[in-house]
This record gives structure tokens, C-alpha cells and sequence, in this order.
């Protein structure tokens, strides 16, 4: 079953992957053939800064990746970019696993 986001971000190239209250991350993208750039957005939304950020994007066979990396914190109100450059290789019908950590205000 497809779940909302997926439907959406397979017809639209911007939207929303994540947004907990205290932080989000907004996608844009864009497609060339099997070439794509993403720009991921992580904004803290919260008076307090955000500590320990840990953004993994998990390997798959079906794309190649190359990544601008994100900062370890974010500031009050403070927002960050991270580039993504890929190839895609292969059909897939599953995105790539995002798992972001962090903590803010000293709660995970």
C-alpha cells in the first residue's frame, strides 16, 4: 500500500517528509533522465536548539548516492540544507529509508 507522502511526492516535486512540531524536512526536487537533485531542508521550528542531529539515508542497490552532509545542530528557529546528487540504476517501488535523530532541549 502507498502511503500518502509516497502518492504525493510522485506527483509533485516539493513537499513535506517530516514534521514532528520541533523539527521538519521539506524535499525539493528535480529529474533529468535517471539523474535527480534533492535539496532537504531541515528546519528547527522550536525555541531551543536541536543536539545530536543524526540524518541516515540507507544504501540501496538501485541508486547511487552523493551527499553535502548536515551539521550535528541546528539553533533556535535555524534551518540547514543538505544537497543530494543521485543516479538512479535500476526500477524501484520503495524510496530510500531517511531515519533522523536528534535531540532538543535534552529530550530524544
Amino acid at each position: 500500500r502507498i502511503k500518502k507522502w509516497q502518492l504525493m511526492m510522485m506527483i509533485k516535486d516539493t513537499g513535506t517528509l517530516f514534521d514532528d512540531g520541533v523539527m521538519s524536512a521539506e524535499v525539493q526536487m528535480q529529474f533529468q533522465g535517471n539523474l535527480a537533485k534533492m535539496q532537504i531542508r531541515y528546519q528547527n521550528k522550536s525555541a531551543s536548539p536541536i543536539d545530536s542531529l543524526h540524518i541516515i539515508i540507507a544504501p540501496v542497490p538501485y541508486l547511487q548516492l552523493q551527499d553535502s552532509g548536515t551539521p550535528k545542530a541546528l539553533p533556535p528557529h535555524g534551518a540547514h540544507p543538505q544537497l543530494l546528487s543521485l543516479r538512479i540504476l535500476d526500477y524501484f517501488s520503495d524510496p530510500p529509508r531517511l531515519q533522523i535523530n536528534y535531540s532538543s532541549g535534552g529530550k530524544p
